[in-house]
């Protein structure tokens, strides 16, 4: 079972390891690292969007240049062959697209989350410095 700590000792716990000041200074570090992770990251699903938005767009004219294409097409071996090439080109900008997306969350998910880290990595490394320097007096 564990421990069962009591209000007081936690107290103590914290007053042993960080002043006040150190504390409030912490907490603002934390609050700006945490308002900044979301806004990266509704940004970065904004270009995600957008993207997708793009592409859809760009295929949607590609599939309508074939209909105007087939259209135009007197015998069945220009109709194979166009329809060869665009499932060749639409296979090409999928495959495109999918690298692109990959990449873009990629970005999404580094650039959100870095914010938290920097804050961590800031709020380790100055209690580190601060208990050391607590330590020689």
């Amino acid at each position: 079972m564990p421990r069962q700590t009591k209000p007081a000792q936690t107290v103590k716990t914290a007053q042993a390891f960080a002043r006040p000041e150190q504390v409030q200074s912490l907490n603002e570090s934390a609050f700006k690292a945490l308002m900044r992770g979301p806004r990266l990251y509704t940004d970065g699903m904004s270009a995600f969007g957008g993207e997708m938005l793009r592409f859809a767009g760009h295929r949607w004219r590609q599939d309508m240049e074939l209909g105007q294409t087939l259209a135009k097409c007197h015998q069945w071996d220009e109709v194979t062959a166009v329809q060869q090439d665009w499932s060749a080109k639409a296979a090409e900008d999928y495959l495109a697209e999918a690298g692109k997306l990959v990449e873009l969350a990629s970005k999404v998910t580094t650039d959100s989350w870095q914010s938290l880290y920097e804050a961590a990595t800031s709020v380790a490394t100055e209690t580190s410095a601060d208990r050391r320097a607590t330590a020689r007096h």
